[in-house]
């Protein structure tokens, strides 16, 4: 009995990790292109915005855009509050107006990877006060990322950038236009992206998913084995006790108890492995993806018990033939 207990544990554990981790990464993946707000992105330089422009004229789609410059150095990013409310306004987001000798820092929305929280923010030889923090996708937050008033002078690596929003366009138009800019790679397309990712990562997905079917199948056959290789005794046990008096419904209670101890020990075993491991993992790699292990485990846990009842079903049956016990 302990053996087959401890293969299904082991079987369970990596039928749910196996795809909790995949179907999680992708729902990572696909979460953070979901948080972009706009379209197409590209360097502000006349070749790769002429390109785009002309993608976009080809194909008939209509688009607003938007430029704007920030500054990177090797400690952190910085962007005046105008250029940062200009692309702002386009994807309809809160504009952001720190006042003198403040600024405002920035969070990546749609992660789990969040820059340590500061209260001031040395520009220059100038100290600001952080008074909020906003999250957006406007910008890549890699680092500490400030918008600060148009009257402080910024330093280093000035970043112009250009964005497309194209409110009227079909999913496939855009597919279509982001396939046509894949031969430049600075050149940015989220739904091309959200599309390449969706088809790279489908036959991993497929083959996760394979192997947890293959492993919860056999799950059921130990247990399926581990049932009717006791039949024999089981019925004589609940023969017995049918003479001195047992009504059809308490054999049913009693066999579904019966049942229920042997497919829900390992289950909860293997969830408590599963869940450990998942939460270990996400850490590690700052990934957020709790949502989706838990569908993972609320979906495997479902498929279980439903094959729980059918088999408590099964064998009662077959206890009650077995014992010539009436059908009511």
């Amino acid at each position: 009995m302990h053996v087959p207990f401890f293969l299904i544990t082991i079987v369970s554990t990596v039928a749910f990790v196996a795809v909790g981790t995949l179907y999680g990464v992708q729902a990572i993946f696909l979460g953070v292109l979901n948080y972009m707000p706009y379209d197409f992105s590209a360097p502000s330089e006349q070749n790769s915005v002429e390109q785009v422009e002309k993608t976009l004229t080809n194909l008939h789609i209509a688009a607003e855009k938007s430029d704007y410059t920030y500054y990177t150095d090797e400690k952190q990013t910085t962007i005046h509050a105008s250029e940062y409310n200009k692309i702002a306004q386009l994807f309809g987001e809160k504009s952001l107006s720190p006042k003198e000798n403040t600024a405002i820092q920035l969070q990546e929305t749609g992660t789990n990877h969040q820059i340590t929280s500061v209260k001031q923010v040395t520009i220059g030889h100038q100290k600001l006060a952080i008074t909020a923090e906003q999250s957006t996708g406007i910008l890549p937050v890699y680092q500490g990322t400030f918008v600060v008033p148009d009257a402080i002078p910024l330093k280093g690596t000035a970043t112009n950038n250009t964005v497309w929003v194209t409110r009227h366009a079909s999913e496939k138009q855009k597919i279509k236009a982001g396939e046509t800019l894949a031969d430049n790679p600075m050149i940015t397309s989220v739904a091309y992206t959200k599309d390449t990712t969706l088809k790279g990562y489908a036959p991993m997905l497929f083959i996760g998913i394979f192997i947890s079917l293959v492993f919860l199948v056999s799950a059921g056959s130990f247990l399926y084995f581990r049932l009717y290789s006791d039949l024999a005794n089981d019925t004589q046990k609940y023969r017995m006790i049918f003479r001195l008096g047992l009504s059809r419904k308490e054999l049913k209670k009693m066999i579904y108890r019966q049942v229920g101890i042997l497919f829900f020990i390992p289950l909860l075993v293997a969830l408590a492995h599963s869940v450990v491991a998942l939460i270990a993992m996400y850490h590690i790699f700052s990934l957020s993806m709790q949502g989706a292990a838990i569908q993972v485990l609320i979906l495997f846990v479902c498929v279980y018990t439903l094959y729980y009842f059918v088999a408590s079903r099964l064998y009662f049956q077959s206890i009650a033939t077995s014992i010539g016990m009436a059908q009511k």
